[in-house]
């Protein structure tokens, strides 16, 4: 017989003297660390492994492209159905709830990758990719920023101009 281990999961290729498939999975583990289990068996979401950092990719895809998109286009394409509906200050106030989300969803993306390197002892910001993507972060919260501050100063705005 072999077996083959599959991160916590240890599949052995063993026929079952019941239905003889190859179905004999235990939730052995042969590392040190056991992931948290729910009561029915199953990996806890957030609990530094596999799962913590699959949250990664979901959150920033989903912050970066619909919701940022959205915000954008709440505030510009969408003003006059917006501006008729709920006025100048609903506009703005849906354009910040939506980069408001956005912003918490990158903290979440962030959190998940940098636990599960925590997790899995592994070094943080060690490739391009993780440098990247840090940039992207800065650049996105200085834009917000600066706007923020135009935002919440509108007299130094129309002086400017």
């Amino acid at each position: 017989w072999a077996a083959v281990e599959l991160g916590p999961v240890v599949v052995s290729t063993e026929r079952s003297p019941v239905n003889g498939s190859y179905d004999n999975i235990s939730n052995e583990t042969t590392t040190t660390s056991t992931p948290k289990r729910s009561p029915a068996g199953l990996e806890v979401p957030w609990s530094g492994g596999q799962a913590t950092f699959n949250w990664h990719p979901v959150l920033m895809i989903v912050a970066f492209v619909p919701v940022l998109v959205q915000s954008l286009l709440s505030y510009r394409i969408y003003s006059r159905v917006l501006c008729a509906t709920i006025g100048k200050g609903g506009q703005k106030a849906v354009h910040a709830c939506l980069h408001a989300l956005e912003f918490l969803l990158i903290c979440i993306g962030l959190a998940a990758v940098f636990t599960h390197h925590e997790h899995e002892h592994l070094a943080h910001m060690a490739s391009l990719h993780s440098w990247l993507g840090l940039l992207t972060v800065v650049c996105f919260l200085s834009l917000a920023g600066m706007g923020a501050v135009f935002y919440l100063s509108p007299k130094k705005v129309v002086a400017e101009r």
